[in-house]
């Protein structure tokens, strides 16, 4: 995408080139310079800016300079954005997500530009469910995101549709934050046509990012916004996603939920994993797959692969060496086995995986199955 040049004015040298750091850290569509009152009021350089921050009170007047006003305030309650008077207001002591997200809103309203994407070719979407609960889906979802990023230079999105979201288990979220929620308001909000198309919106202000690479949208507090959506507008938000080009692989995470719009995230997916604990109910999952046979049809059978969660070491060993033939599954065969996951809390980074056992080889091998072209019978 475009660059954003920004001119950030502070006495405060310190404050200046960390905020200006953190910036940069979130969104690398940025150029920052940093100037002091003295420097910006004897500024006569060509170089235009598209934002000018201003670090306390604006000067009473201010340098000729083309670039729309943006005041950095003491209090929350100081806060203000007001597009018909161009006066912008924004709290000195934001987390920089936030002001990643309050910069891209102000640029795209006062200019009247948005997003220009180069959508990237075969994007791949994969779905991650469970006949039951608490069978791992979402633990599974972001270690084979991590495995896809780390170790075969994925884009990889990770999309939680459960009613109440894990994300923020698994990534370090700031009070303050744009949520998924407030990208989905942007995304179908109307300006006056009714036959107006959505407007996309920066996606840089919304997303979080691990050490890995992988992304996922700030959760939204209370229930999902996604579960507010029909099959046809999830169809839009993740077009929009696909047409962004920042991403080469979208992670579903459906869980066990089989309302429309989980099924049509399980139609729509390239592949299908579909997890189950090691002690599993057979019934239920004789229940779940004549369900989605008799509402999908029986073709969406050849997209799953089917993965047996939390074995045991002495049972994964069994497993492992013994034929297919041999094992009781009276519906599918199971493609990989994942022995149990060890993980520890850390406060900054929020729950982290351990990165060696027999679940991270397990993890290794599904996510072989996961970039395997689909073979069609």
């Amino acid at each position: 995408m475009e660059h954003i040049r920004i001119a950030l004015v502070s006495e405060d040298q310190a404050y200046g080139k960390a905020l200006g750091m953190a910036l940069l850290h979130v969104c690398r569509a940025f150029l920052i310079r940093i100037f002091n009152r003295q420097e910006i009021e004897e500024y006569t350089g060509e170089e235009s800016f598209d934002l000018i921050v201003w670090d306390g009170a604006l000067p009473e007047e201010e340098p000729l300079m083309q670039g729309c006003a943006i005041r950095l305030v003491e209090k929350p309650s100081m806060v203000r954005k007001d597009f018909s008077r161009r006066e912008f207001c924004l709290y000195r002591y934001s987390c920089a997500q936030s002001f990643v997200a309050d910069f891209f809103e102000i640029y795209g309203r006062m200019t009247g530009r948005h997003p220009v994407n180069v959508a990237r070719q075969d994007i791949r979407i994969l779905a991650f469910a469970s006949w039951e609960g608490g069978a791992g889906c979402s633990t599974i979802a972001i270690a084979a995101g991590r495995e896809l990023c780390r170790y075969h230079q994925k884009k990889v999105l990770y999309l939680s549709l459960e009613e109440v979201e894990s994300t923020e288990n698994f990534f370090k979220s700031y009070r303050g934050a744009k949520s998924l929620g407030r990208y989905l308001y942007y995304l179908f909000r109307k300006q006056g046509d009714p036959m107006q198309k959505p407007m996309l919106p920066f996606l840089d202000g919304y997303v979080l990012r691990d050490e890995f690479g992988l992304e996922a949208f700030a959760p939204t507090r209370g229930r999902n916004p996604l579960r507010e959506l029909s099959p046809e507008d999830l169809f839009v938000f993740l077009d929009s996603l696909m047409g962004s080009g920042r991403y080469d692989t979208i992670l579903l995470d459906v869980g066990a939920a089989l309302s429309p719009l989980d099924t049509a995230c399980l139609e729509l997916a390239e592949k299908v994993c579909l997890i189950g604990a090691a002690e599993g109910s057979f019934f239920r999952e004789a229940q779940y797959m004549q369900y989605l046979i008799c509402r999908c049809g029986e073709h969406l059978l050849d997209k799953f692969i089917k993965v047996e969660n939390r074995v045991s070491e002495s049972e994964l060993l069994q497993k492992q060496t013994e034929e297919p033939a041999d094992r009781e599954d009276p519906i599918l065969p199971v493609n990989v086995f994942l022995g149990k996951s060890r993980y520890f809390s850390d406060e900054k980074k929020g729950k982290r995986l351990a990165e060696e056992g027999a679940f991270q080889s397990g993890i290794a091998a599904l996510t072989e199955h996961l970039l395997d072209p689909l073979t069609k019978s």
